[in-house]
């Protein structure tokens, strides 16, 4: 089967110096209390898609003759870049969230507080704004400060919507787009740019980041704390309706539908035996794999090798994480 240290097998020393950039980026150059905070970063740091992802994406683009140290480096830091624009949108998420834990540790709002956390989200942009400058190609910039405006975006739909129980399929959708696939979409175009390459690799990271959004929202029902490194149904709880309501919802007459979701919000039991009734699961597979599909779609113009197996092998463990 598949796995995460398998697929990142081919960038494993990339992955490491991104990491190292990482570090330095959260902890150097900077007041002791923001190495006190940002230690809590660096001890969980998550799958580390995004910046797996660009280099991926890069390394899928170019003819392996013509990677240079230069453009290692410049991939790295844009690799770097993107993955702490992505920290600083679930500091700040974990805030508006009152979230406690991530990865099993407590998030920053909940071992210090909210304004803590919030600065802390802010340094974090401008240490990735730092990064994408020695990157040295303003696309490249102009990439990420277009995706980060559209995670923005995504976040104040999804406020801005809570307990909307009118809320459609089309308003769910403008969601993800921005909150989740707009920045992988953005990784691997820029992938692709640090390689010289332009083509339809936004499109895989859009379709992907699409997909991972719907497997998130239905595992963070049917999983337990323990599985999740958080507590299940954190933005159900919130008011903010996922995929799996939204289908559930989709049978419901309208009249009825307030106080059913209201029921959901409130008893997870409840909510996890209707899923379970109507088949919910199956109607979840069904809609990531028609977005697996697609993002698989668009690497076919790509030359056969490890890098482009790897990005193959995301879509595939993605799927699996369904399964059982």
């Amino acid at each position: 089967m598949v796995s995460l240290d398998s697929i990142y097998s081919p960038i494993r020393k990339d992955m490491g110096k991104i990491e190292d950039l990482i570090k330095t980026a959260l902890l150097d150059d900077t007041v002791r209390e923001f190495r006190e905070i940002h230690s809590l970063l660096a001890n969980s740091p998550g799958k580390r898609l995004r910046p797996a992802i660009v280099a991926l994406s890069a390394y899928a683009s170019i003819p392996k003759q013509r990677i240079t140290a230069e453009l290692r480096e410049k991939i790295h830091r844009t690799a770097a870049a993107f993955e702490i624009i992505h920290m600083a949108t679930l500091v700040h998420d974990d805030v508006m969230d009152s979230s406690l834990l991530r990865h099993k540790k407590p998030t920053i709002n909940a071992g210090y507080d909210d304004n803590i956390a919030i600065c802390s989200g802010d340094f974090l942009f401008a240490r990735a704004l730092d990064l994408l400058s020695k990157a040295n190609d303003s696309r490249i910039t102009s990439i990420a400060a277009k995706a980060t405006k559209e995670v923005c975006e995504g976040q104040v739909l999804q406020v801005w919507r809570r307990h909307d129980f009118g809320m459609s399929m089309k308003d769910y959708d403008a969601i993800i787009n921005r909150k989740t696939a707009a920045l992988f979409g953005a990784a691997c175009e820029a992938g692709g740019l640090c390689a010289g390459k332009k083509g339809r690799l936004s499109l895989f990271g859009i379709h992907f980041g699409r997909g991972f959004q719907m497997i998130d929202d239905y595992l963070d029902i049917i999983s337990d704390e323990k599985t999740l490194g958080k507590r299940p149904g954190e933005n159900l709880r919130a008011g903010e309706l996922t995929l799996p309501v939204m289908l559930l919802l989709q049978a419901i007459p309208h009249s009825k539908r307030p106080p059913f979701a209201k029921k959901c919000m409130k008893d997870m039991g409840f909510l996890k035996k209707s899923l379970l009734e109507k088949q919910t699961g199956a109607r979840v597979r069904v809609l990531v794999a028609k977005e697996m599909r697609s993002a698989e779609q668009s690497l076919d113009a790509l030359p056969k090798s490890p890098y482009l197996d790897s990005l193959h092998g995301l879509l595939d463990l993605s799927i699996s994480r369904l399964k059982g």
